[in-house]
C-alpha cells in the first residue's frame, strides 16, 4: 500500500487520529466520512501534482510545505486576493462564489481544502453539477449550521472523491489535518515509487 499504511483501513485510521488531535475533540473522528476508493484517490492526485485550492489563508499556510514542494504542488487561497476581496466587500457568500469561479479559470486538476467557508463548498457542489468544475478531490469540514450541513450532505451526493466532516463539525485545523495527513502519505510513494 502507502509507505506507513499497510492498508487503506490503516491510512484512515491515520487520518482520524490526526484529526482528533489537530480538534482536540475525541468524538470528531466519528463525524468523519470517507468516499469509496477516497484514498487512491487521494495519493493519485496529490501523487499528480495537482493544485490545492483552500477557502481560507490559515488552512494554506498550514500545509506542509516539504511534501508539496516533493509533489510540486501550488496552494492557492483567492477568497483573499485583493480583488477579490474588493469585489466582494463583506458580503461572505459574493467572496466564495468569486473565489471558486478564480480556481476554476486555472483550468486544471484540483483539490479543495475546505474548513471555515460553507459558502465555497455550496458554490462547488453548484459548479460540479452545472459541469463548470471538475474537482478531483475534496476535503470538506466548514463549521456550522444548517449551509454547512446542507453542503456537505449535498457532496456525498455527487460522489466526487471527498473526505468530509458530516455535521456542524469541522473547522480549519481539521481540513488542514486531513490533508497534512494525505500529502505525507503521498509524498514517500513519490519518492520512493
Amino acid at each position: 500500500m502507502w509507505p506507513g499504511c499497510i492498508s487503506n483501513g490503516e491510512c484512515i485510521a491515520l487520518i482520524k487520529k490526526n484529526a482528533v488531535k489537530a480538534t482536540r475533540d475525541d468524538t470528531f473522528s466519528e463525524c468523519l466520512y470517507f468516499s469509496p476508493d477516497v484514498i487512491e484517490f487521494s495519493m493519485g492526485a496529490l501523487n499528480a501534482g495537482f493544485s490545492i485550492v483552500c477557502d481560507t489563508a490559515a488552512i494554506k499556510s498550514s500545509l506542509h510545505r516539504m511534501p508539496m514542494t516533493k509533489l510540486g504542488i501550488m496552494a492557492h487561497c483567492f477568497a483573499d486576493d485583493d480583488d477579490i476581496l474588493r469585489q466582494s466587500g463583506k458580503d461572505k457568500s459574493r467572496r466564495a462564489v468569486l473565489a471558486v469561479e478564480r480556481a476554476a479559470a486555472l483550468n486544471k486538476p484540483l483539490v479543495f481544502v475546505i474548513g471555515n467557508m460553507p459558502e465555497t463548498l455550496t458554490r462547488i457542489n453548484e459548479m460540479t453539477v452545472s459541469r463548470m468544475l471538475f474537482p478531483k478531490l475534496i476535503i470538506a469540514a466548514p463549521v456550522g449550521y444548517s449551509e454547512a450541513v446542507k453542503s456537505k450532505e449535498m457532496l456525498v451526493k455527487l460522489g466526487i472523491p471527498s473526505i468530509i466532516s458530516l455535521g456542524m463539525k469541522g473547522g480549519s485545523a481539521a481540513a488542514a489535518s486531513i490533508c497534512n495527513t494525505l500529502l505525507s502519505l503521498a509524498a514517500p510513494s513519490r519518492l520512493n515509487g
